[in-house]
């Protein structure tokens, strides 16, 4: 049997993950910080097809985070996230925090484009760095294991935060066109 070793590659060049690093760095933004064990219940929530089936099961957590643009369908919805989880090394993420509200933490990986921290300059931004390919350890610097989106370094980074009860919603990662 062959052993195969699994890349996590990044959607952008390595020298643009070197850039986007560099200058996240450079903004002298907050880490996230380990926290410990905590007992409230927290709902992660992306933009699945199935998330208007359940706005009255989420409505009921006191901690929502939003995976991209669930940010601005949420608020749509009545319903603050007090969080964003945002992973995506591209420009295009910079478009969905039109609506960003100060009540919002966006947890941003230190390879986000530098666009989406100009999107955030003033609000409460802070930084975790993936474990991946082309990113270097960081002393001092917290790293998240998982897949290569949001969603999937989103129950890794809760745990960090202390979450221990997470649901996932609207992870079904299709399209549905009668719906959005």
């Amino acid at each position: 049997m062959k052993v195969r070793e699994i890349e996590s590659t990044c959607v952008v060049s390595e020298e643009d993950c070197t850039r986007n690093l560099r200058v996240s760095l450079s903004l002298d933004l907050p880490h996230c910080k380990e926290l410990p064990e905590r007992t409230d219940k927290l709902a992660i929530v992306a933009a699945g097809p199935s998330v208007p089936d359940f706005l009255d099961e989420i409505r009921t957590f006191q901690h929502v985070w939003a995976i991209n643009g669930a940010y601005g369908y949420l608020i749509d919805q009545g319903i603050m996230p007090t969080g964003v989880v945002l992973a995506d090394p591209l420009s295009t993420l910079a478009g969905y925090f039109v609506k960003a509200d100060k009540r919002t933490t966006f947890y941003a990986s230190g390879l986000c484009d530098p666009s989406v921290f100009k999107a955030l300059a003033g609000f409460d931004v802070q930084l975790w760095f993936p474990v991946q390919d082309a990113v270097p350890a960081l002393k001092d610097c917290p790293t998240i294991s998982g897949g290569t989106t949001a969603v999937t370094r989103a129950p890794f980074l809760a745990k960090y935060l202390g979450f221990r009860d997470v649901t996932l919603f609207g992870v079904d990662s299709s399209y549905d066109q009668g719906r959005y």
